[in-house]
């Protein structure tokens, strides 16, 4: 992927509703010590913001999936798009996916976005538009094949994005204009604009 072409897709400023809940890093990155509580007011809250339809009693067994999870991710947690074998970290990936995704009402949407959320340097967002797109299945394995194709796309954009801003260093977080965020996020916005948006 060319920079020049993810500026065309881009949003012009960063949701607020996304702005507020990454800032709450001590719930994102410590699943192991949260409480019932945390993921009522910043998890659920966030999905639903996003339209997931998740509703709020499914909190204590989303807690307990959650907490499950913290093993994967915090094997995880030095990782992003770029410096990831995915290869060797498949089965992380696929469990925190299968765990989640045992939670009632809890999607591919939805998982991807509490994956997201937890690494953002690490793991894209994909919804069903999206995911029809590249060909894959919203479950553990469909969403390893789209972290492949994503962490590919990742790769053109930093090599262009150094190309094109004189930057040395391949980075999994750019700046464009004033906005500073990581590759994920930014193909995520692509995605949704250029697959999502249309079907709506």
């Amino acid at each position: 992927m060319k920079y020049k072409e993810l500026l065309k897709w881009i949003w012009p400023k960063e949701d607020d509703s996304y702005q507020r809940a990454i800032q709450k890093r001590e719930v994102w990155e410590n699943f192991n010590s949260i409480t019932k509580k945390q993921v009522k007011d910043v998890i659920l809250k966030f999905l639903n913001v996003w339209i997931c339809r998740i509703p709020y009693n499914r909190a204590p067994e989303l807690l307990k999936a959650c907490k499950e999870t913290s093993k994967y991710f915090d094997k995880l947690k030095s990782k992003n798009i770029l410096t990831i074998n995915l290869k060797k970290h498949a089965q992380d990936i696929e469990n925190i996916f299968n765990i989640l995704s045992s939670v009632g009402n809890i999607k591919g949407t939805a998982i991807s976005k509490i994956m997201h959320m937890s690494n953002p340097e690490l793991f894209p967002m994909f919804d069903n538009d999206i995911s029809f797109e590249y060909g894959v299945s919203q479950n553990a394995k469909g969403y390893l094949r789209f972290m492949r194709d994503m962490q590919q796309k990742a790769f053109e954009l930093a090599k262009d994005y150094c190309k094109e801003t004189h930057s040395k260093k391949l980075s999994a977080e750019i700046k464009i204009g004033e906005r500073k965020a990581t590759l994920t996020k930014f193909l995520d916005e692509y995605n949704y604009e250029k697959y999502t948006r249309k079907n709506k």
